[in-house]
């Protein structure tokens, strides 16, 4: 978008459902590309990475034989993208651990609306900071 302020990038924890070997260097690869395409039409704009936030292992019913592969991807994928964000000098926010596991239960990887609330908090505060809004 032309006028846009800032790009924010969020990977979704429906990501964590690549269980393949090299998945962790498949996300930095395509994030690294968005960030360059992001600061070839807009250098000045910054540049937000998210890690995604946490899942309720408990709440996987249809996937609860992956269910610690996914909450390990999950985390790797936040190190490594907070990682990227240093080298790229993006400003970073860590979703994981923001979501109650109470707002987690209907299937473990979607939040409820206080779970949304969490998150656009998480999100607000380091916008904020970051931004010095």
């Amino acid at each position: 978008h032309p006028r846009a302020d800032q790009l924010v990038i969020a990977l979704g924890t429906n990501d964590s459902r690549d269980y393949a070997a090299g998945n962790v260097e498949r996300v930095v690869a395509n994030l690294s590309k968005m960030i360059e395409l992001s600061r070839a039409a807009r250098p000045q704009m910054p540049i937000i990475l998210c890690a995604p936030y946490n899942i309720n292992t408990e709440g996987l019913k249809r996937d609860q034989d992956k269910a610690m592969q996914r909450e390990q991807n999950i985390i790797a994928f936040g190190k490594a993208i907070e990682k990227l964000s240093v080298e790229k000098k993006t400003y970073f926010i860590d979703f994981h651990g923001a979501i109650p596991k109470t707002s987690l239960t209907a299937d473990g990887v979607h939040p409820d609306t206080a779970g949304h609330a969490a998150i656009a908090d998480v999100a607000w505060k380091a916008i904020k900071a970051q931004l010095k809004w």
